[in-house]
């Protein structure tokens, strides 16, 4: 397909794509792996120590790790396909701002690596996110379950006083302010999205009549965002209390706080490696709850039609895409 301007010159319609992140190379390992034995070879121009492995291409931007896929396998829109780049962005907020404002940053300037350089939007149709996560116990999730969230917040940012702790708003300055829309310590994420992606999900549950192998227990709801993994039965109670979230991570807000300054839908996706509480790793799951991250996120993308209806414009032939990220003051 192709665009034809005014002088008649006609020029290829730029590609859709879509970013995922993960936080480490160990929960992105899992979706590689399986796109790698699925996805079409992609040629670029990377230096001559740089591996070139079928299904995808591999660049180092920033110090952060870039897969740059021509075609998703198995996705399920439109006779031209759908690009996509993984980006391993480093574990904690900083890190993953830094990594995902890059990716967009260079996306706009036109500026991504091969194959993606070519023709491709200057924009991503969405950022997925996913990797593992800490669930309270309250929550009613096991390790192996499946959590898409509903909204992000900051879970220990603000201040602490004799009296207990207080949100960004005792501070008088929002965090974020778009378009006159303040938020302080929470994201919302289009729930309506994350409500279908969670369905899709549950049909492959165990039992289902179409399992996803290794998949379990799928929720949505919402998660927080920690500086420090929680460690005692106390603070899981009280980040329970503050927030009633499903579980925690280290990055989760900060995708959703640069997708909200960007204007750019997120879906995030993890499956529960732990439960929040007394720290004892022998009872965590981390590669299981990767692995299971993975196909979950791998799953998704081949589920984009249902979980993005034409109408919400997201994956639509001329409709923008809608940001799917409101600030906090949305939602009041």
């Amino acid at each position: 397909m192709a665009q034809i301007h005014e002088d008649g010159v006609r020029t290829p319609t730029p590609r859709a794509w879509v970013a995922l992140i993960a936080a480490t190379r160990l929960e992105a390992e899992p979706l590689l792996e399986i796109w790698g034995t699925e996805g079409k070879s992609a040629e670029a121009d990377l230096p001559d120590e740089q591996e070139k492995t079928p299904g995808f291409v591999t660049t180092e931007v920033v110090y952060r790790r870039w897969h740059v896929f021509a075609d998703i396998p198995g996705a399920n829109w439109g006779e031209a396909g759908m690009g996509a780049i993984v980006v391993e962005t480093g574990y904690d907020k900083t890190n993953t701002a830094q990594a995902l404002t890059s990716l967009l940053e260079r996306a706009g300037m036109s500026r991504l690596p091969a194959p993606a350089h070519s023709n491709w939007e200057r924009k991503p149709r969405l950022v997925v996110q996913f990797g593992i996560a800490g669930a309270y116990p309250a929550s009613g999730l096991s390790v192996g379950d499946v959590v898409v969230a509903t909204e992000e917040v900051y879970g220990d940012t603000g201040a602490s006083t004799p009296d207990g702790w207080l949100s960004t708003e005792c501070f008088g300055i929002p965090l974020l302010e778009v378009a006159g829309r303040p938020s302080w310590n929470r994201f919302i994420l289009d729930r309506a999205t994350a409500g279908r992606a969670a369905r899709r999900l549950r049909w492959r549950e165990p039992g289902s009549g179409d399992s996803l192998v290794g998949l379990a227990h799928v929720e949505a709801g919402p998660c927080i965002t920690v500086s420090c993994v929680t460690g005692t039965s106390e603070q899981a109670d009280e980040l329970w209390r503050r927030w009633g979230a499903l579980a925690e991570s280290m990055e989760g807000a900060a995708a959703a706080q640069v997708c909200l300054l960007y204007g750019v839908p997120l879906l995030q996706v993890r499956a529960i490696s732990n439960l929040v509480g007394d720290r004892d790793r022998e009872a965590w799951d981390v590669p299981g709850a990767a692995a299971r991250a993975a196909r979950a996120a791998a799953y998704l993308l081949t589920q984009l039609e249902e979980i993005f209806p034409p109408a919400s414009g997201a994956f639509g032939q001329s409709a923008p895409p809608k940001s799917g990220v409101l600030a906090e003051s949305d939602n009041q």
